[in-house]
């Protein structure tokens, strides 16, 4: 699998979400953000790489931040900007049209594990943030070998197929995206420890902890861009 099947995976399921399924995943956003001391977020511009529908990126500029989404799939896109009030664009991680140090903060929302590159992405969020910027990282890493298996079993069942099968039982499409996120997108095998250690050299360091909501044990971190541009 490669990042052209991500995105034909995406460009499936990222759309057809009910208002309240929307209003609830942006309210879970502003609980995140609000919980790790982001209140206010006006005069700070915000990249939300792989924004998906929009929900996160909607939850930055509730808080008055200037936020802009990208995402690979342009139906994603066309979903947020329906009722969206940020900015969106469709965009790739690897070639991230600002300038540099032009963001505050960049969001990678269940991002990072999907990447088969992830130095290069990494290398570009340094590039566009401001230094002593913030990086926030979830990630779902590390997985048991059950998710894996799983995954290789699914191989042989077409993604389309799995996907009609759950509209046609009208399975609830937020629902539907999880799953189809779990059975077909690439994901990278890799410790919590290992992606520390990536992300650090490239040029991020003072690594802290997010505050969760609940016993997550995903990995939820901020980094900070170091003075020295490299």
């Amino acid at each position: 699998m490669n990042e052209e099947h991500n995105n034909k995976l995406f460009n499936m399921i990222w759309h057809n979400w009910t208002d309240k399924q929307f209003k609830d995943a942006k309210l879970l956003a502003l609980k995140r953000l609000r919980l790790n001391g982001y209140n206010d977020m006006k005069n700070l511009s915000v990249l939300d790489i792989g924004c998906g529908n929009g929900r996160f990126t909607e939850a930055l500029f509730e808080l008055g931040a200037d936020a802009v989404g990208i995402d690979i799939a342009e139906k994603s896109i066309q979903e947020a900007k329906k009722t969206g009030k940020a900015i969106y664009k469709t965009g790739n991680i690897y070639n991230i049209s600002f300038k540099d140090k032009y963001f505050d903060i960049v969001i990678l929302n269940g991002v990072l594990h999907h990447l088969k590159d992830m130095k290069k992405g990494l290398k570009e969020c340094y590039r566009v943030l401001k230094n002593n910027g913030t990086l926030w990282v979830y990630a779902e890493v590390p997985y048991p070998d059950a998710f894996f298996d799983i995954k290789d079993k699914m191989k042989s069942i077409p993604m389309r197929n799995t996907f009609m099968f759950f509209v046609a039982n009208r399975m609830p499409t937020n629902h539907i995206m999880t799953l189809m996120d779990i059975f077909y997108a690439q994901y990278s095998d890799i410790s919590k420890e290992d992606m520390i250690k990536l992300i650090t050299e490239c040029g991020f360091n003072n690594s802290q902890k997010m505050k969760l909501l609940s016993n997550d044990k995903s990995f939820r971190y901020f980094f900070k861009k170091t003075q020295r541009d490299r």
